[in-house]
């Protein structure tokens, strides 16, 4: 039960983060400069919650 709820949080992370990503760069693009550095840290984000995932499995 524990390790089904980690791989569906795994993987709903990384398709947020994706997301996100995605939004900050469009926005960016348009020249919302608060978004200039949403990418790498939704990047960061996925990664943290990849390598907790992977210790509490």
């Amino acid at each position: 039960m524990k390790e089904k709820v980690i791989t569906i949080v795994l993987a709903c992370s990384y398709n947020g983060c994706l997301i996100v990503g995605l939004i900050g760069i469009i926005l960016y693009a348009f020249g919302l400069q608060k978004c200039k550095n949403t990418a790498s840290i939704s990047i960061g984000i996925y990664l943290v919650l990849s390598i907790l995932g992977k210790c509490l499995k």
